[in-house]
């Protein structure tokens, strides 16, 4: 058996640790001498410290491991999972609207003697555009959307991520999938939106914020949407070619906008 100073070494506990987890009958010594008084430990106590350890690096208290050390179950574990999942998320949601308040505030949009919880944006009264992230995508369109393949393309940096305001309001929102060569792709959001590309001052807006970072737009759009095509044609995007998927048929189209 070790003594408590020699246990203390092989765990890389304190001896004062060691014995405020005996005074709480967390961790017992095997004996203790009658007449010294000193503790000893047998190397099977070392299993059973390392895994009061893990249970503390997980999240269990002192308090808790004491009650399930000697009948863990499967049952706690996933409740703890849980417990630790819950709290994760909302960390989560806590640093977006951090990264949200971040945004905001890089871009002059609160104004900082408005109370924070109002998010009251500064007064704009013509139309921009401002370039979001993985957070705003987030907290534009909800938590939920975390695990789709636009917000995980976001994250990445494939993805430039877009809102269209107009005063404080934002009005749009559109993501442009990056791809060799600076060409990129309008989504449907975007594409086949009255508003945008029916609206002679949001589409040259758009234009000409995109043309300082891409050489190219491309466009994919139903084959069924006439009246965009034809709107398309006159903005010269250049027919490329049809494409299909089961029973949908598409179209795309390219315009060179210039850049670098």
């Amino acid at each position: 058996m070790y003594k408590i100073g020699d246990f203390a070494k092989i765990t890389g506990a304190s001896i004062r640790t060691l014995r405020y987890y005996d005074t709480i009958d967390l961790l017992k010594p095997d004996d203790i001498d009658i007449y010294t008084g000193y503790r000893y430990y047998t190397i099977s106590k070392l299993e059973e410290y390392k895994k009061i350890i893990l249970l503390k690096e997980i999240g269990f208290s002192l308090e808790e491991i004491k009650d399930s050390i000697t009948h863990l179950t499967d049952t706690i574990l996933v409740n703890k999972k849980e417990e630790l999942i819950a709290h994760k998320e909302n960390i989560d949601v806590q640093i977006q609207k951090i990264e949200y308040l971040r945004e905001n505030i890089a871009k002059e949009m609160i104004d900082t003697d408005v109370k924070i919880k109002t998010l009251i944006p500064k007064i704009h009264t013509q139309k921009r555009i401002v370039k979001g992230n993985y957070e705003l995508l987030l907290f534009q369109n909800g938590n939920t959307m975390k695990d789709s393949y636009l917000a995980k393309e976001v994250k990445a940096g494939s993805c430039n991520y877009y809102l269209i305001y107009e005063g404080n309001q934002i009005i749009k929102d559109f993501w442009i999938y990056k791809k060799d060569n600076h060409l990129c792709g309008f989504s449907s959001s975007i594409k086949s939106s009255r508003s945008v590309m029916h609206d002679d001052s949001v589409r040259k807006m758009i234009f000409d914020y995109l043309k300082e970072e891409y050489r190219y737009i491309t466009v994919i759009l139903d084959a069924d949407e006439i009246e965009t095509i034809q709107k398309l044609e006159e903005l010269d995007f250049i027919f490329e070619e049809n494409l299909s998927q089961a029973e949908y048929k598409y179209k795309k189209y390219r315009k060179k906008l210039g850049g670098n």
